[in-house]
């Protein structure tokens, strides 16, 4: 019998995400701490769907322009420079003939669901967009 916690994404409102087992807990967590005139504002909060968590991005970093080339990485450990081009979508880094330019990765944003991945198992905070 399997009895590990499965742990989901739910939005709290147009702002705030928090990782729990269940809607309830993720209200509850939410305005722990708070008086009642100061609880945070409940705008139909909802479990994120399958496809939001590979469609809604998480970032660690403040500097979210995703063109700076500090967000970047090769699969050899090259972090983006001057040296390496941007296709209009990503930073690509050269590794010569035959392979020619190689997408890099960009170290400081991934998926919800990457992100969740991640995470310690506990219900938890998970992300804002106040920040």
């Amino acid at each position: 019998m399997n009895t590990a916690a499965t742990f989901r994404i739910f939005k709290i409102n147009d702002c705030d995400w928090w990782m729990c087992e269940s809607m309830e807990e993720a209200v509850k967590l939410s305005r722990d701490g708070y008086e009642e005139d100061e609880w945070v504002c409940l705008d139909d909060p909802k479990e994120l769907s399958e496809q939001e968590l590979d469609a809604v991005h998480f970032w660690d970093d403040e500097n979210r322009d995703e063109q700076d080339p500090v967000h970047w990485e090769c699969e050899c450990g090259h972090k983006a420079d001057i040296h390496d081009r941007w296709n209009g979508k990503q930073w690509e880094h050269h590794h010569g003939y035959p392979i020619g330019h190689v997408v890099m990765k960009n170290i400081h944003q991934r998926t919800f669901r990457e992100e969740l991945a991640r995470r310690e198992q506990k219900s938890q905070f998970f992300a804002s967009t106040e920040y």
